[in-house]
């Protein structure tokens, strides 16, 4: 299931990449990062979309803080930026992961179309 909601977001997304890919993983958790995009509002509006996802790893879960392990691995500036953890669970089903993607790629094309906010004062 991990694999295959990995598949079918990053297939459809320029500047999306699994982290750790082809390393050992948990099956149920998935490392997505995304360029061009600001965390904080994307994880606003996974939230707003019915969809639980984190900036941090689950032992940093309520931070919105990137996640420390992303950075220790040296990772881009972008990937540090833009990654999100998510969690699939044992009732996750195949209909869940392919509307979770579908979602997912919807939100992040949405939000590089936005223009950036220019504070006026």
């Amino acid at each position: 299931m991990r694999d295959r909601f990995e598949t079918e977001t990053t297939s459809a997304l320029s500047g999306a990449r699994v982290n750790a890919a082809g390393a050992e993983r948990l099956p149920n958790v998935s490392s997505l990062a995304f360029e061009g995009v600001d965390l904080q509002t994307l994880l606003v509006r996974l939230d707003l979309a019915g969809v639980a996802a984190s900036a941090g790893s689950a032992c940093a879960a309520g931070s919105s803080e990137p996640s420390h392990v992303i950075a220790a691995l040296g990772a881009p500036g972008w990937v540090r930026a833009g990654t999100v953890r998510f969690s699939l669970g044992r009732l996750t089903g195949e209909r869940d992961v392919t509307e979770l993607a579908q979602r997912l790629r919807v939100i992040v094309a949405d939000l590089r179309e936005e223009p950036a906010f220019l504070g006026t004062s």
